[in-house]
């Protein structure tokens, strides 16, 4: 029994794994109305799964309680990140602590069993090791993935943004307006933030508040520029239209700067490949013949 429920420790921290390291699927929004950005809390539940309405508020409970026993720096810097990977929604950073307590526990167990079955040799102590930190890390490591993707789309996406808000202002329609027309109408992570931003100035916060709260939950260094400029502009009476085509322009010479410096890295990341992989295969099927022809004339 102690081996089987060994056995059941270790598929199920292996599973465990590949869940939190799995991509999530790209969804792509297209003319959503604001009303329908933020769902009510009875729509919220009736897409969950039986087994999450059954045992989310277990685990809720649960991480209530430990929460008390965790450091107030590392809940706020979970919360951040699932912020900003848009799933605080879905996860308490309670549950993320507490899934890579669970992993480490279910690592232990599946060690001690390896390395009572294998023997305790240097190798099976590395394999250990590893199985023990990728069981810990991997939920937080998921999180930490998801916000990065979704920075980099929203920083790729941001200047074309800009640039059709820039159109659809000079054309005449409020920047009120041209947010929302750019939400409705644009595809990606940013048209869907754009279109919180207009459900947060219809429910009555001003647009400086509701352009702020859209920079904290992107955490995108050229968001908060973006946010910056507007309220700047809207403080002392500039143009808009002239301000966003300024900063279209420099975000737009920002990520051809990016796109070439990851170029740049292509052949310092291939020199390990190149060295240790391709070049001696190549060495031994062209020196190879020769040297077996000397090797036999000897």
């Amino acid at each position: 029994m102690i081996v089987w429920l060994a056995a059941l420790i270790v598929v199920l921290g292996v599973a465990l794994a590949i869940w939190a390291l799995k991509p999530d699927p790209q969804v792509v929004t297209i003319g959503v109305d604001p009303e329908d950005v933020v769902p009510t809390s009875r729509a919220m539940d009736l897409e969950r799964s039986a087994a999450e309405r059954i045992f989310d508020p277990a685990a809720a409970a649960i991480s209530n309680v430990a929460g008390r026993f965790l450091p107030a720096g590392v809940l706020d810097a979970t919360a951040k990140t699932l912020r900003v990977a848009d799933l605080d929604r879905r996860w308490r950073p309670e549950i993320i602590i507490g899934l890579q307590a669970a992993g480490f526990v279910l690592g232990v167990f599946g060690s001690a069993w390896y390395l009572g079955a294998n023997g305790s040799g240097r190798t099976n102590l590395m394999i250990c090791g590893l199985f023990i930190a990728v069981l810990t890390l991997a939920p937080n490591a998921k999180i930490k993935r998801a916000a990065d993707d979704r920075r980099k789309a929203i920083t790729n996406e941001l200047p074309d943004v800009l640039d059709q808000l820039k159109v659809t202002v000079e054309a005449g329609m409020s920047f009120d307006g041209a947010l929302l027309r750019a939400g409705q109408e644009g595809r990606g992570i940013l048209a869907t933030e754009l279109l919180k931003t207009v459900n947060d100035m219809q429910l009555g916060l001003s647009r400086g508040e509701a352009l702020q709260a859209m920079a904290d939950r992107t955490d995108v260094a050229d968001m908060r520029q973006f946010v910056t400029a507007v309220r700047q502009a809207e403080k002392h009476g500039f143009p808009l239209a002239n301000i966003l085509k300024l900063q279209a322009l420099e975000l737009r010479d920002r990520r051809r700067a990016r796109a070439e410096e990851r170029a740049m890295q292509v052949p310092v990341k291939i020199t390990f490949p190149l060295v240790f992989c391709i070049l001696p295969a190549l060495f031994i099927v062209i020196l190879g013949p020769a040297g077996i022809n000397i090797v036999e004339a000897f």
